[in-house]
């Protein structure tokens, strides 16, 4: 958990600074300031139960800072027993009377309901007026609040103009968030800049967004290895969509050094990480070709009920490619894999029932419906399918109008094939 209680406390105060104005002023004064520095050093130091007694007297002087602190350490059960309610009350009682910083933490609390009722709008007045106090924190937050849609009449301008101050005073998040927004907007040269800034300061997210402006030629550079080398920094600060895709990048011609990248990217969830590595291997691409060892890789994804990885195995047995050719297993991969709703899985599922492949007879019928399920999801060939099923008698279910449908939308779709099609065929009901 990022630390948001220290942002006030720069140094600790110093003895003997101003000139007393008699000697009994002296004392309660110099008091105060042990006191105070007594709180604070306690608290960075981690010496909960002798700051909380001494965060108790600097609060009863009126130190603010102090009753921040001691919301803190109730909130998370620092040098005291647990009390969100008494941390949320500690807040608002600095927050009220001016102290950027606890606004920030009373919002927080306000947002997920923490010591409090769960309240959008006092989060979003309470990290407003921290913004506007100058809080870069309270940008990055209200911006969160804006980006997910949690927000009530507030202006995206309002929310820019709190993370530009951010990002200008050297807040990376706020710098990363701004970038976010410009994105959306369509201003990738803003952005840009934006996501330079964070990724100087390390953010690895910053850095592969900035890398994706450039892969997808949203912003140009007269360096053409710039999106490659941006995208191999954010791998290796071990984002892992970065290590997914610079992985997946370097599969082809450089899979020796691909394989760390798809191998920790994988144990963190990226199942498309897996496959990658799976067919590096049946192949032996860069390494001695492991036939089972691939395999064993896409049947553990596939009992994770990863629907391409199933797909990917029932093309191999379908293909007899690695393995030897075996339909009903093909077939029960394609059947799980179009259970998933892969629509690719679909498709094939529906053309080995179509052509009873892997059991004992056709069923056509049955293999409309999956080349329907297919279709809707947009699958070029389910599509062309549909349309040759109800272009012939051979179905027993020939429609012209449907076949001369299906195909058009194939067309639309961009396939050039189904156009010739659908230029050179007669689609009358009462033509052979």
């Amino acid at each position: 958990m990022k630390l948001r209680y220290l942002g006030t406390v720069v140094a600790l105060v110093t003895l003997g600074m101003t000139a007393p104005a008699s000697a009994e002023q002296s004392e309660a004064e110099i008091a105060r300031i042990k006191t105070t520095n007594e709180c604070f050093q306690g608290f960075q130091d981690k010496n909960y139960e002798v700051a909380l007694t001494a965060c108790q007297k600097a609060a009863d002087n009126g130190k603010l800072e102090a009753v921040n602190l001691l919301g803190a350490m109730y909130e998370n059960g620092w040098g005291t027993q647990k009390d969100p309610v008494k941390a949320a009350d500690y807040y608002k009682s600095a927050a009220n009377a001016g102290l950027p910083d606890a606004m920030v933490n009373l919002g927080t609390m306000y947002e997920n309901g923490i010591g409090v009722e769960a309240d959008l709008i006092e989060a979003q007045f309470y990290y407003g007026k921290a913004a506007r106090a100058g809080n870069e924190q309270a940008a990055t937050n209200i911006a969160n609040l804006y980006l997910r849609g949690k927000t009530t009449d507030l202006p995206e301008s309002e929310v820019m103009g709190y993370l530009q101050k951010a990002s200008d005073a050297g807040n990376g998040d706020a710098a990363s968030r701004l970038a976010t927004l410009l994105i959306k907007n369509g201003d990738y040269e803003a952005a840009a800049v934006q996501l330079e800034k964070a990724s100087d300061k390390a953010d690895p997210k910053a850095t592969y967004d900035l890398a994706n402006l450039y892969r997808e030629g949203k912003i140009k550079s007269t360096d053409p290895g710039i999106a490659e080398r941006l995208l191999k920094t954010a791998a290796d600060r071990k984002y892992v969509p970065a290590m997914a895709d610079y992985g997946i990048m370097l599969a082809l011609n450089k899979p020796v050094e691909a394989i760390p990248y798809l191998e920790e990217a994988a144990q963190k969830g990226r199942p498309e990480c897996v496959e990658e590595l799976a067919f590096i291997y049946l192949e032996g691409r860069g390494v001695q070709q492991q036939t089972e060892k691939g395999l064993q890789l896409l049947k553990a994804s596939a009992e994770k009920k990863d629907a391409n990885a199933t797909r990917l195995l029932g093309n191999i047995y379908y293909d007899g490619e690695y393995v030897e050719k075996d339909l009903k297993k093909a077939f029960n991969m394609y059947k799980t894999a179009a259970e998933l709703a892969d629509a690719s899985a679909q498709n094939s599922y529906a053309e080995m029932l179509l052509k009873g492949e892997g059991i004992d007879s056709p069923d056509v019928g049955y293999a409309i419906k999956w080349f329907e399920a297919a279709a809707e999801k947009g699958n070029i060939d389910a599509l062309k399918n549909l349309g040759e099923i109800y272009y012939t008698d051979d179905y027993g279910r020939k429609d012209r109008d449907k076949s001369m449908a299906y195909f058009m939308k194939a067309r639309d779709l961009g396939d050039t094939d189904a156009g010739i099609i659908v230029m050179q065929r007669d689609f009358r009901n009462d033509s052979k």
